[in-house]
């Protein structure tokens, strides 16, 4: 493909996002511990492991001032849920700390 062609195949697939965001059904990725319910809207993840989890990360942020910190006292605490792996890890990854 050519240059120009990239150049219409993404100015096309932008504007189907814009039309789609100006309509309101445009859905992004949300971050952990938010979750689409079936109409369409954000709500607080209905896994009360993540609830937890994701309380738990704010309040050692609030605590340790830092997301580097509050990550490795939840790695050294050993949370041993899925959940709160997951969010210490997209927590982690959102900081470019991992």
């Amino acid at each position: 493909m050519s240059e120009a062609e990239l150049h219409v195949l993404r100015a096309r697939m932008l504007g189907g996002y814009m039309a789609k965001a100006r309509r309101g059904e445009l859905q992004l990725r949300l971050p952990v511990g938010f979750v689409y319910d079936a109409a369409g809207k954000v709500q607080f993840d209905p896994d009360r492991q993540v609830q937890d989890a994701v309380r738990t990360l704010f309040a050692t942020f609030r605590r340790t001032g830092s997301a580097g910190a509050a990550a490795r006292t939840l790695f050294e605490q050993a949370c041993a849920s899925r959940a709160a792996h997951r969010t210490v890890r997209a927590w982690a990854i959102w900081c470019g700390t991992s």
